[in-house]
Parts: structure tokens; C-alpha cells; sequence
């Protein structure tokens, strides 16, 4: 109610008073210049804790260099302020991190995770070579200041509300991360590798050693924090599957495994089951194939496996899966929500013999030297 007032108090003031306070003394001021309008620095993704005792965001120009900045809301607190470099324009945030987020907070307000990337002057000058850039990944002990760098990172994760575990998916040396920040859809650390999985690094930053695992495409924890799931992505197929493990015991087990490319991993928002997308290339059609495949009751000695696919009892009209959408499961976890779309039109065959004939009347080259 008191805002309302205010507003009203706002408009109903005399115009020539607001035009007075609005005009500046001659002399005293001068119109602003593009390269000071550049350098204003605005927030940028802002993030409280969970349990309200720390407020970080970045704190950067139009363009150019930015900082991190840590704050704790207590008053007797100390504010801590990190470099990041030049970012990249958008970008956002939030509670334990996800595949794009520059800065994320864990679960359980211990540690604060922001992505690091090369400083403007480095990045002009790599352009100018044509050298590419890498990004980093640092992590702070928000109870210390205590700092930990990643190297060459493309993505982050922290496990869950009250874990201690951080998932780095770094990136391919064949593929960093380019010279100014992440391509589109791509994560803080940059772009991903150009064909196949990377290494995937989990980390318990309570203590203890990482643990290592390599060619992981995507990777999603449950909410809880106690499993991780993990694809397996191979450039010639080989090996591809979904990978489970349980973050307290170390115990991995493979849901599935074939000679595909398997996608969209996601958990259910509260609970033990889990979803993706096996998908299949046709050259034939120009299409992809995709099936519906999920777990639930993970917990359970013998978890229910689904799989859907177009020719399943059910799907009709000619629709096939729909490769645009992850499949989600309810909260009860009886029913398995996936898209469906119109399969794309085969590619038309050439006649036979075309390809031949085609090949004798191209033009042939020959090579004159008077």
C-alpha cells in the first residue's frame, strides 16, 4: 500500500518542478559517450544460498572485464571479490549449477562455483592469432575464501541440496573452448567436443580423491544428491550407454547399452526415476530414429525398466518419437510423458544408373602449357 501512495505522489507533482529537478546545470555535466557507456557495470546473476547467508552475483561492464562478488549477509561479514575475465553476453545462474549457468551455490551453502574465461585483451589478441582460449572452472569455501581452479571445463553440476559433490565436465583438447566465451548452448567453459564424449571429473570437495571418468556425454544428479546418471558417447558407437552410480558406495551400473547415441537424461523432480532418449541415425530416410527409454524405483533390488518406441501398442497415426522434448516421468512414477511428431518424408532415390552417367558428363580438366 505504501508503494502505491508513492506512486501517486510521483504523478501528481507539479510538471515544472519534475522538468526542474530533471534539467541539468549548465556546465556541470555533459552528455555521455559511447566508451562511458561501455564501462557502466550492472549485476548480473544474482543467487542467494539457500539457508539466506550469502548473496553473490557478477558485477560487470557492457563490456569487458567482470568480477565475482561473494557476500555474506551478516554485518560483520567480509566480501569477497574474484576476477572472471570477459563473459560472455547472457548467461544465467541458479542453485547447483546447470549446463549453461556461469555461477551457481550448493545445495548446502558451503561452496560457490563460477566460471573463469579469458580477459578481453587476451581474447582480442587470440582472435588477432587466431590461438583459441580455454575456460576455467573456480570454487571458492565460502567459509574461507579458499580457492580451487579446473582446467579446461565446459560444464558443472553440484550434487543435490546437501551434498558435498561436484561433477567438472571438462572439454576436449581437439575442441576448446574458443577465443571469447561458450558458443550457443554451450556451458560456461565453452563448446563441446566435436564428436564424442569427454572426461567427466567428480569431485567430493569435502575431501578425498577425484574420481575420473571418460567419455561421458551428458550427466544429470538426482535431486537428492545420491546418484549420478551419465551417457557413455563414443565416436563409432562402441561402448555407448547409460551409466548409474551411487556418489556414497561408488557402485556403477549400466541401465542400458547398445551401439547408439543416447540423450536428454533426466530425473524425475523428486524421487528415484530416470529418462532419456535412445537415438538412432537413418541414412536412408534422413531421419532419426529415437526411443523412449526410463527406470523407476532405481532404489528398489529390481527397478522397472520402460522402453517406448513408435511401433509400440498405443502410438499411432504414423507418429514416431520426437527427438525435441525429454521424456519426463510422473510424480508417481506410473506414467512416462514423451513427445511425439510426423516422421520427416524419405529422401527421394535417384534412378539407376543416374549417379554413373552423371560421373561421364561431368567436364574433364586438362592442363595446356604453351
Amino acid at each position: 500500500m505504501r508503494r502505491f501512495f508513492l506512486v501517486l505522489a510521483l504523478f501528481a507533482a507539479p510538471a515544472a518542478a519534475i522538468a526542474q529537478q530533471a534539467t541539468p546545470a549548465t556546465g556541470s555535466k555533459h552528455p555521455l559517450t559511447l566508451s562511458e557507456l561501455l564501462t557502466w557495470k550492472s549485476i548480473r546473476t544474482p543467487l542467494v544460498s539457500d539457508d539466506g547467508k550469502w548473496f553473490a552475483y557478477i558485477l560487470a561492464p557492457n563490456e569487458g572485464d567482470a568480477d565475482v562478488v561473494l557476500r555474506p549477509a551478516a554485518a560483520d561479514g567480509k566480501e569477497m571479490k574474484f576476477p572472471i575475465g570477459e563473459p560472455p553476453a547472457g548467461g544465467a545462474g541458479g542453485r547447483g549449477g546447470s549446463a549453461a549457468a556461469p555461477m551457481a551455490l550448493s545445495g548446502n551453502g558451503r561452496w560457490a562455483a563460477f566460471a573463469v574465461y579469458p580477459s578481453a585483451a587476451d581474447a582480442k589478441r587470440a582472435r588477432r592469432t587466431r590461438r583459441t582460449l580455454t575456460n576455467k572452472l573456480s570454487v571458492v569455501e565460502l567459509a574461507t575464501g579458499t580457492k580451487r581452479d579446473f582446467e579446461r571445463v565446459r560444464a558443472f553440476r553440484f550434487a543435490g541440496d546437501k551434498s558435498d559433490w561436484l561433477a567438472v565436465h571438462h572439454a576436449a583438447p581437439e575442441a576448446p573452448t574458443g577465443t571469447g566465451g561458450g558458443a550457443a548452448g554451450a556451458a560456461p567453459g565453452g563448446g563441446a567436443a566435436v564428436s564424442g564424449g569427454t572426461i567427466l571429473e567428480l569431485v567430493n570437495l569435502a575431501g578425498g580423491t577425484p574420481i575420473s571418468v571418460a567419455g561421458v556425454g551428458e550427466f544429470e544428479f538426482d535431486e537428492s544428491g545420491r546418484w549420478i546418471a551419465y551417457t557413455l558417447d563414443a565416436r563409432d558407437l562402441i561402448g555407448n550407454s547409460v551409466q548409474l552410480r551411487e556418489l556414497a558406495t561408488g557402485i556403477t551400473r549400466s541401465l542400458d547399452a547398445q551401439k547408439v547415441s543416447y540423450r536428454r537424461l533426466a530425473w524425475i523432480d523428486s524421487g528415484d526415476a530416470l529418462s532419456a532418449l535412445r537415438s538412432t541415425a537413418d541414412s536412408a530416410t534422413n531421419d532419426t530414429s529415437y526411443a523412449v527409454i526410463g527406470w523407476s524405483h532405481l532404489a528398489a533390488a529390481t527397478p522397472t525398466a520402460v522402453e517406448v518406441t513408435s511401433k509400440s501398442a498405443g502410438i499411432d497415426g504414423g507418429l514416431v518419437m520426437s527427438g525435441d522434448r525429454a521424456p519426463r516421468w510422473s510424480e508417481s512414477q506410473n506414467v512416462l510423458y514423451f513427445g511425439l511428431r510426423e516422421p520427416r518424408p524419405p529422401r527421394p532415390r535417384e534412378p539407376q544408373g543416374a549417379t554413373q552417367r552423371a560421373q561421364q558428363q561431368r567436364p574433364q580438366t586438362t592442363a595446356y602449357d604453351p
